[in-house]
């Protein structure tokens, strides 16, 4: 077995204990917005994918290797229901679900085509090489329009307008329809 370099051991600590060597460590002699405003780390059992996001007014003295490193972080991150991962009570747009009394909670909470799906925007853009922020597979298209819809169910039973199965105007929805990819 090859021995480790006494360089990498930090960072697969680290890694190993679930931080950011960036965020958490910086070099001698470098800021960071840590350093701009110490926040308490989240306790046991809270789950959330940036421990810490930028103090107001970081961005103005921020040098931009900072900010496109925090950046990439928030890009790769994996959002949690605690962060506000997941949208229960709105549409893909951002609209209030057409009813309320019945949130989008497992198993009502994920499909591909009334949208958001992924935990991260990784999972969609990271096209070219898995550079985070690019572009998406074939896998990752949109369907515009369906996220107009709390969630596509096509349940013809269901006669709320944009709940699963009926559009605006009433009339049942198919998988050719709903939506455009």
């Amino acid at each position: 077995m090859r021995r480790m370099r006494p360089r990498f051991l930090p960072a697969m600590i680290a890694t190993l204990a679930g931080c950011n060597v960036a965020a958490d460590v910086p070099a001698p002699g470098q800021r960071s917005f840590d350093d701009a405003a110490r926040r308490p780390r989240p306790e046991i059992g809270q789950e959330v994918s940036i421990a810490q996001h930028l103090p107001e007014g970081f961005e103005h003295i921020a040098t931009l290797p900072e900010l496109l490193g925090h950046g990439k972080n928030l890009l790769a991150a994996d959002w949690t229901d605690q962060e506000g991962g997941g949208r229960p009570l709105t549409k893909g747009t951002g609209a209030p679900i057409s009813d309320a009394a019945s949130p989008l909670v497992f198993p009502r909470n994920f499909n591909r085509i009334s949208a958001p799906d992924a935990n991260s925007c990784a999972g969609c853009h990271n096209k070219p090489f898995g550079v985070v922020g690019g572009g998406g597979d074939i896998v990752t298209n949109v369907f515009v329009l369906g996220q107009r819809f709390d969630f596509a169910t096509f349940d013809l039973f269901d006669e709320t307008p944009t709940r699963g199965a009926v559009d605006e105007s009433g009339a049942p929805v198919t998988l050719q329809t709903i939506a455009n990819e």
